[in-house]
């Protein structure tokens, strides 16, 4: 049965491809990563390192021209948001693992790539159960080269399986502890698995947060709730060509199917 659903999951996305080849969809695209390594964990979400290579130097190749999240904000917010001959694109990684600085941080240089992380702000403690992820000196040192942060949460507890005070205190005291960090605003915010409801998005909302991004996917226009942001996963699977589709919004409708995740 898989065999079956990956070929005809694999040959439908193509046929869009080709449609979209000819016809492609106006917006600016997000693409969400989490982990680059070559481990193979049993999760989909590591990509190998030569592939995330491989698809910067497509995006290079293409034309593309990756936004901070300043950038982002700013063309999203604005009626003529961007001239349609400029491709742009904005990438993001969930939860600040180590291997962004390792693996992907020298590949973001070497093409003069820009990215934003959304960190989980307890990871940052010193303690061995969180040597995997990101800390404040690689924090720093990305940041001196282009690369944003925004907030993941304190603690990365699904919003909408929490009391509803606990769940202001990840979004509101997480965006509070990254500014100081930081030094300077927190305009983005990411949904911890991507659950979300209408309290958890009117949450984000009070709390200052200007962007909040999803896993729903899709390309982002003017005009589209700035807090339901949508985000196309890359997964370690993906071919090249998997990729190239993915880029032109080829998988959208399908994982958007299959997606079972609950509308506000």
């Amino acid at each position: 049965m898989n065999v079956i659903h990956t070929i005809l999951r694999k040959s439908l996305s193509t046929i869009t491809y080709s449609w979209k080849s000819v016809f492609p969809t106006k917006g600016i695209p997000v693409l969400m990563y989490h982990r680059v390594n070559d481990d193979r964990r049993s999760s989909n979400l590591d990509v190998p390192i030569k592939k995330f290579e491989e698809q910067m130097a497509l995006l290079a190749q293409k034309g593309y021209r990756t936004l901070s999240i300043h950038e982002f904000c700013t063309i999203i917010s604005s009626k003529s948001y961007y001239n349609k001959k400029d491709r742009v694109i904005l990438l993001t990684f969930d939860d600040g693992w180590k291997d962004n600085y390792t693996n992907a941080f020298p590949i973001l240089k070497k093409f003069s790539f820009k990215a934003t992380i959304f960190l989980v702000y307890d990871t940052l403690e010193e303690k061995e159960e969180f040597k995997e992820y990101l800390n404040k000196k690689d924090i720093f040192e990305m940041q001196n080269h282009g690369i944003d942060f925004g907030s993941h949460t304190l603690t990365h507890r699904e919003l909408t399986t929490i009391e509803k005070q606990e769940a202001k205190r990840e979004i509101v005291d997480s965006k509070s502890c990254f500014e100081k960090l930081l030094n300077k605003p927190v305009i983005s915010f990411c949904y911890p698995r991507g659950k979300i409801n209408s309290d958890a998005a009117s949450m984000v909302s009070q709390a200052g947060y200007e962007l909040a991004f999803t896993i729903h996917p899709g390309i982002n226009n003017y005009g589209d709730n700035l807090l339901l942001l949508n985000r196309t996963e890359i997964s370690g699977n993906d071919s090249l060509f998997d990729f190239k589709k993915k880029l032109a919004g080829a998988y959208d409708w399908l994982h958007r199917f299959v997606q079972k995740t609950s509308p506000i």
